[in-house]
């Protein structure tokens, strides 16, 4: 059982670094349309999640979905929240990964009309500061998110933080 399970979490380590190299090499190749439906999508595949959102400040109280995947999720692009409601504004203003249980949970499950599972909401930060935040969630029938799920995903997301960044800074030079 423990030889499984090593190789499980070693699978899914070398998923997470698939995904981030790929992000870093289309955002680097300046062939990413759309950065945050890329990194939406590439962190819901290796984390087998069902659905997942990015979610950006919006003015000084607001967030904003500005990358979905997932048939649950695909009705929440531009939707606006505000900051202190949402859980992505929760990982927004502490710079905190989270696994989310209990009441944010239901909520989210209101929101989406499906039962769900743990969610998964870990902040894009770039140095110190945070530029949004991933949420990642599957359906309450899959086997639920584990603290390993939610370091790999933190540290995903902080790898597109720099990414976009990187990404930004070469596109400033070219202009």
């Amino acid at each position: 059982i423990a030889n499984a399970r090593r190789f499980a979490e070693s699978e899914q380590r070398r998923r997470w670094l698939d995904a981030a190299a790929e992000l870093t090499s289309l955002l680097s190749s300046g062939k990413a349309l759309q950065p945050h439906t890329l990194i939406t999508q590439l962190a819901a595949a290796a984390a087998d999640a069902d659905f997942g959102t990015l979610t950006v400040p919006h003015g000084a109280d607001q967030v904003i979905v500005t990358g979905v995947t997932g048939e649950l999720a695909a009705g929440m692009t531009n939707q606006v929240e505000a900051l202190a409601d949402s859980l992505a504004g929760q990982a927004i203003r502490t710079g905190k990964p989270s696994l989310v249980t209990g009441e944010g949970r239901q909520a989210a499950a209101a929101v989406l009309s499906a039962g769900t599972g743990l969610l998964i909401v870990v902040p894009l930060t770039a140095g110190e500061q945070v530029r949004g935040a991933l949420l990642l969630g599957r359906l309450a029938v899959r086997p639920e998110f584990t603290g390993t799920d939610l370091g790999m995903a933190a540290s995903f997301a902080s790898h597109a933080a720099v990414a976009m960044e990187l990404a930004r800074a070469r596109a400033d030079q070219i202009t």
